[in-house]
This record gives structure tokens, sequence and C-alpha cells, in this order.
């Protein structure tokens, strides 16, 4: 388990800049929860080898998305992630409401882009 990077807040983009030395070892980084999916996003945009991002969606819905303001970033950062894992069908659904019918990521098919995480 990782603790955070900086002694400031997980909230602080600081964070970015971070991340950014920690992800450029890798080739794959799975992220878990807000506000590691905003700081990791980022900071690859600013790294010279291309890292593939993966995500696990966890929430059927967040105060992040009755936010005017999050509702035009999350599209941009979500399209940062090579595949989303959505924990249940509701996920899955709620976060596609969220990001709007017409949301496509350059990495998969949309529909094809959701990948359900099977109970053993």
């Amino acid at each position: 388990m990782l603790t955070p990077i900086t002694k400031t807040s997980l909230y602080n983009p600081l964070q970015i800049l971070e991340i950014r030395k920690i992800i450029k070892k890798f080739e794959i980084v799975h992220v878990h929860l807000f506000p590691a999916l905003y700081w990791v996003a980022v900071s690859s945009m600013f790294l010279k080898n291309k890292i593939k991002l993966i995500y696990t969606e966890h929430s059927t819905k967040n105060r992040r998305r009755n936010i005017k303001l999050f509702k035009l970033i999350d599209p941009i950062i979500y399209k940062r992630y090579a595949n989303i894992i959505a924990i249940s069908n509701g996920t899955k659904t709620n976060l596609k409401k969220h990001l709007g019918e017409n949301f496509s990521n350059p990495h998969n098919n949309y529909k094809q882009w959701f990948r359900f995480k099977k109970h053993l």
C-alpha cells in the first residue's frame, strides 16, 4: 500500500510532481479513487514515454458529478485511461451517464471500453 507521496494533502496538486517521478518508470499504471484519478492523468501528460493507464471506478455516484466544472473536466481526465474497470453494472451506467453518451475514448471503442470485474 502506498502512502501519500508528499507531506501535503492528497488533494494538493503538488502531488502531480512527485507522481510523475514515480510513474515514468512503469509501462502500466493502475489507479483507484479520486484524487489519484486526476493526479496520475495529469502527470502522464508531461512524460516522454507513453504509459498505459488503467482506472477502477468504484462509485455509482459522488459529489464531483454534481459540480458543473467537473462535468467539463472529467471527460478530459477519463480519456487519458486506456481502460476503465467498472465494479458493477450500476457503476458503469452512472459513469456513462455522467460522461455523456457522445463521450469517446481514443484508446478503445466506447462500447468495449468498460470491463467488469468478475467475482471469484
